[in-house]
């Protein structure tokens, strides 16, 4: 498996963090359904810092492989008092299909486990993202519903599948 290393974000990641959040092919699993400018990602990188889990709910980590950056993983929705969160997870276009996605899910877990105390972690993937099916099956999450009709996009409504690990 792939060495990784995950790491908070830094006002470095703005270049990378802008190509990601602008690119509409996301908008639908990212939720976004607007451009965001270099200065509210900066923002939002500075003021990520002053904020713990229970307050923020979120935490975004940088994928990093000897210091190059190939994507970022999520823990959003947090509830510290449940000890639960859900996770997202994209690895940049040119470093796919390569192990980071993986070893990066793996390491979150193990985080999450050790350091957060959580007892589930859940994953919703729309049900025509096979990839991202496969991935999280393989990393040792369990499909335990649909949503159906969850989003709508190109003028089509999709179903969107719940997946489940326990912590």
């Amino acid at each position: 498996m792939r060495k990784i290393h995950l790491r908070a974000l830094e006002p470095t990641d703005i270049e990378s963090m802008y190509r990601w959040e602008n690119d509409e092919t996301l908008w639908t699993t990212s939720n976004a359904h607007a451009p965001f400018s270099k200065h509210m990602l900066t923002q939002y990188i500075i003021e990520s810092q002053h904020y713990d889990l229970q307050t923020a709910k979120q935490l975004r980590l940088v994928i990093e492989d000897n210091g190059q950056t190939v994507g970022c993983i999520d823990l959003c929705n947090i509830d510290v008092f449940n000890h639960r969160a859900e996770i997202g997870i994209l690895i940049d276009k040119d470093f796919r299909r390569k192990g980071y996605a993986t070893a990066a899910i793996l390491g979150l877990c193990e985080y999450c486990r050790q350091h957060l105390q959580m007892h589930q972690l859940c994953a919703e993937i729309l049900a025509e993202n096979e990839p991202s099916l496969r991935l999280f099956e393989k990393c040792g999450f369990t499909h335990t519903g649909t949503k159906k009709d969850w989003f709508f996009e190109n003028e089509q409504w999709k179903d969107v599948e719940i997946y489940y690990k326990p912590m």
